[in-house]
């Protein structure tokens, strides 16, 4: 298309979107509307970035993304993103010194990072930052980005060749996943992180980064859940200090639980369930309970208010979801315990590609993400009645939905 009609296509998408965002005398402005509105002006600016630049060189720079990966990789490990003020200009001599790389090679690494719009170049082998550099100064932001380029470098260039070798089945085996084909293993990802302590410290502070950055979402969902919670002690019922109210199950090592506890009057027991392995290196936090439990076993804690799994599903094929949830529900009590699940829900058509490409991403394991349908047969198909599904709200591609099922009646 030419592209002074996709100059005319953005303006107009960018004109409704605006209009949207402002409350008018016959209707209010409403967070789906003005999501809508920025979607349409994300495409058209996508067309137009599409036409500007080439539809082949878009391939080209796409076939060469591995390339850009690697480049990005280098420049975490040389920590150059460190201590650079978000208002300084450094050139690649100074760079050199603060990263002890030859100078030649961090012309060479910059170059590739300017090109990605990463950094932009003031003047020869001098820079300055961008909006993308600049979320890479957040320490955070700067651990999760470096985890998941850390995890996926393991695997995925491995994942066309994986695939033919079984005939482009849908992957669905954990124990014959891209994982062991790639590494030549058999053990499972986490097993196999216990033997490699330089990745299992990668792939423990990506968890730890992430479980931060979602931690202030999580921790109101669940104490608007936990709230609700009536505080009448029935006949027959255990008293309040006595009930179960939260099992985490795969709660890691992360400091959810304690927050959640800190900041919620309610009494009764919260727990956290996870390998022996795991559950021996949490802290221990007044209040929470460490229990060594695999949810491939029966689930021994019975009648708790909440059963919590975030980010837990996505990582196993459907028969082993299923098992775990087969496990956990003869310890479901009816009327009152709840199934909660904190994990993508992909919407079923125009998936955001960070939410495409973690789907792929999931095949390391035998996993995948799921669609609104795809969970509501997951559940039901194993005596779960689904009370509400909600897609994320924030706008924010990749962001988490949030699964309530309960015992059907």
């Amino acid at each position: 298309m030419d592209p002074n009609q996709l100059i005319d296509s953005l303006e107009s998408a960018i004109k409704v979107w605006r209009a949207q965002q402002e409350p008018s005398n016959e209707l209010p402005a409403t967070k789906a509307s003005a999501e809508s509105g920025r979607k349409a002006v994300l495409a058209a600016a996508q067309s137009l970035v599409t036409a500007l630049e080439g539809p082949r060189n878009i391939l080209v720079q796409i076939s060469k993304m591995p390339v850009g990966h690697a480049a990005l990789r280098t420049a975490l490990k040389l920590n150059i993103f460190e201590n650079w003020a978000s208002n300084q200009i450094k050139n690649a001599n100074e760079l050199a010194g603060e990263t002890s790389a030859e100078e030649a090679l961090i012309v060479r690494i910059m170059r590739a990072l300017v090109g990605m719009r990463i950094f932009q170049e003031k003047a020869e082998n001098t820079y300055s930052h961008t909006s993308l550099s600049l979320e890479l100064i957040d320490p955070t932001f700067r651990t999760m980005i470096t985890g998941m380029a850390s995890t996926a470098s393991l695997t995925m260039a491995k994942l066309p060749e994986y695939l033919a070798a079984t005939g482009f089945e849908n992957p669905k085996d954990p124990e014959n996943a891209l994982f062991q084909f790639a590494l030549d293993t058999k053990l499972n990802m986490f097993q196999w992180l216990e033997q490699h302590p330089e990745q299992l410290a990668a792939f423990s502070a990506l968890q730890a980064a992430s479980t931060k950055r979602r931690g202030p979402v999580l921790q109101a969902t669940l104490s608007g859940l936990l709230s609700s919670e009536s505080t009448v002690l029935r006949e027959g019922e255990q008293r309040e200090e006595d009930r179960v109210l939260l099992v985490d199950v795969g709660a890691g090592r992360g400091r959810l639980l304690g927050d959640i506890r800190k900041s919620n009057d309610l009494a009764g027991r919260i727990i956290a369930q996870d390998l022996p392995e795991v559950v021996g290196g949490r802290d221990s936090v007044s209040g929470v309970e460490n229990m060594a439990f695999d949810f491939l076993q029966p689930q021994p804690v019975r009648g708790a208010s909440i059963y919590f799994f975030s980010h837990i599903f996505h990582d196993w094929p459907d028969t082993t979801c299923r098992q775990i949830l087969a496990n956990t529900v003869p310890a479901l009590k009816a009327n009152h315990s709840r199934i909660v699940i904190v994990d993508q829900v992909l919407p079923n058509i125009d998936a955001p590609a960070i939410s495409s490409l973690l789907d792929l991403t999931m095949m390391t394991f035998g996993g995948c993400e799921r669609t609104e349908r795809e969970w509501r047969e997951l559940l039901e198909g194993v005596g779960l009645s689904v009370v509400s599904i909600n897609q994320s709200k924030t706008g924010v591609p990749g962001s988490d939905g949030l699964i309530i099922a309960v015992l059907r009646a």
